[in-house]
């Protein structure tokens, strides 16, 4: 199974998570290489325990997905969470109602899940 990225109105959510994924490689035709702006990220866990990374892509280096997973060691974060139990959804907001304009990418290797398939990521766009 791969990712699937759905983009419903302001919201664009990733289902089963179990390759890397990139704006840059899931979704040139959608959106500018200059990256989404962002409003808010809310990560829904697998399980307890689960650990999502989210991390910025170099706007210059960003031009390919491989380049940009090639980035994972160096990367900013952007989103960090460890999940208490399967209910504890969390949430961060970004730059207040015009939202920050990012470039996020998933390495899953930097991330831990108990079942993938069963994870999603939601980003709320300015």
């Amino acid at each position: 199974m791969s990712n699937t990225t759905i983009i419903t109105g302001n919201f664009l959510q990733i289902k089963g998570l179990d390759v890397d994924w990139s704006v840059v490689g899931d979704l040139d035709k959608y959106f500018d290489k200059a990256g989404l702006r962002v409003k808010s990220i809310k990560f829904i866990p697998s399980a307890t325990d689960d650990i999502m990374v989210i991390k910025e892509a170099d706007p210059g280096y960003a031009t390919t997905a491989a380049l940009v997973t090639a980035q994972t060691a160096t990367a900013p974060e952007l989103f960090r969470v460890k999940c208490v139990d399967i209910y504890d959804q969390r949430i961060e907001y970004f730059g207040g109602v015009g939202g920050k304009i990012m470039r996020p990418f998933i390495d899953v290797s930097d991330c831990t899940f108990s079942t993938a398939s069963n994870v999603r990521v939601e980003f709320e766009l300015a």
